[in-house]
């Protein structure tokens, strides 16, 4: 979420994507998470589709808001148009109808 400028807090937890079990190591005040996804969503190219993609699974359907989504247009336009689409098809269903939405905003204001 820092990192797409969408909280200014700086986390005290990495969070690494895996294909196995969901899983938490504490560190001292710190935490790693292992947190499980789809090995589909695993082949997205692009690292700020994919966080994009993790950030609005972790808001959820109605944390999305068009605060959030302006965001993500601003930071999603510096990714190369044919490697969005490439990227956005390897999202689940509900991330994708959002993703498109996004490249709309992209395309009218190029």
């Amino acid at each position: 979420m820092n990192k797409l400028g969408l909280s200014t807090q700086v986390p005290t937890r990495i969070v690494f994507m895996t294909n196995g079990q969901h899983r938490i190591l504490k560190v001292g005040k710190a935490a790693i998470v292992f947190k499980p996804t789809t090995q589909k969503v695993m082949m997205v190219e692009n690292d700020l589709v994919f966080l994009t993609i993790q950030a609005i699974q972790e808001l959820g359907k109605e944390g999305v808001s068009e605060d959030i989504i302006q965001q993500l247009t601003r930071v999603l336009r510096t990714v190369a148009p044919d490697q969005l689409q490439k990227d956005i098809k390897l999202a689940p269903v509900w991330i994708k109808q959002i993703l498109y939405a996004i490249v709309k905003k992209i395309k009218f204001h190029d």
